[in-house]
């Protein structure tokens, strides 16, 4: 037999082929058959759109980013103006100094011992603050 009668087509030898049987021809040669069907077809531009849009959203994260950084050096050089401070209220109780006692002498008190001396003891009203508190000896 010549070789040439032996090869098939795609230059396989007809007994490897004989000895597969019908399965073979179900399954497509990927080998000599040129692109891969399962790559992706670049032809009709999919792919551009892709880069395309990636790119647009590139420079929309930097426009964004800017724009971030414009009002957060706007804030740090114009600081916000402070309220006035509001005073602290005090009770119309308290108004008057604290450290101000008055005193008042109600009477003395005068006690003799047994030696003879009299002993003058005072007897006071204490106001603070314009009331009351106690009376003190």
């Amino acid at each position: 037999m010549d070789k040439s009668s032996d090869e098939s087509s795609d230059g396989r030898h007809s007994e490897e082929k004989s000895s597969h049987g019908e399965q073979e021809d179900d399954i497509p040669d990927v080998a000599n058959a040129g692109p891969a069907p399962f790559k992706l077809d670049k032809k009709h531009g999919f792919l551009k759109s892709i880069i395309r849009n990636q790119i647009d959203r590139d420079q929309y994260d930097k426009y964004v980013k800017a724009q971030q950084e414009k009002r957060r050096n706007f804030k740090i050089s114009t600081p916000k103006p402070k309220r006035p401070e509001v005073p602290l209220y005090v009770p119309p109780c308290r108004k008057t100094s604290e450290g101000t006692v008055k005193t008042k002498v109600l009477f003395n008190f005068e006690v003799e011992d047994e030696t003879g001396m009299i002993h003058s003891i005072p007897i006071k009203q204490v106001l603070v603050a314009g009331a009351l508190i106690e009376l003190r000896v």
